[in-house]
């Protein structure tokens, strides 16, 4: 389970750091060979497109359900601070399989 990776914004978003991050996780988990499948939660809100397209490009799908397919998704409140935003489950099947 992979829960709420991001970078922070300017200076450094925009400079592939999120990607290594993402592709340098997936490869430790893929190494792994009783892993067979990726899960993680990110936060769903419009201001989050980077990140949700870089969880696309990694080959992560939203968790469905339902006769309409809608995404999983979680309500979480912030710690600190007034409010909470949603997050969304997304899957991602690794290249090793079990035996």
């Amino acid at each position: 389970m992979i829960d709420e990776v991001g970078v922070l914004p300017e200076p450094y978003r925009g400079n592939g750091i999120g990607t290594q991050l993402e592709e340098g996780l997936l490869e430790k988990l893929d190494s792994r060979e009783e892993i067979s499948r990726a899960m993680q939660r990110t936060q769903w809100s419009g201001e989050n497109t980077g990140k949700l397209w870089l969880d696309g490009k990694s080959g992560f799908e939203a968790f469905l359900y339902g006769e309409e397919n809608d995404p999983v998704t979680q309500e979480v409140e912030f710690v600190g601070k007034e409010g909470g935003d949603e997050r969304i489950y997304l899957w991602k099947d690794l290249e090793s399989e079990l035996e």
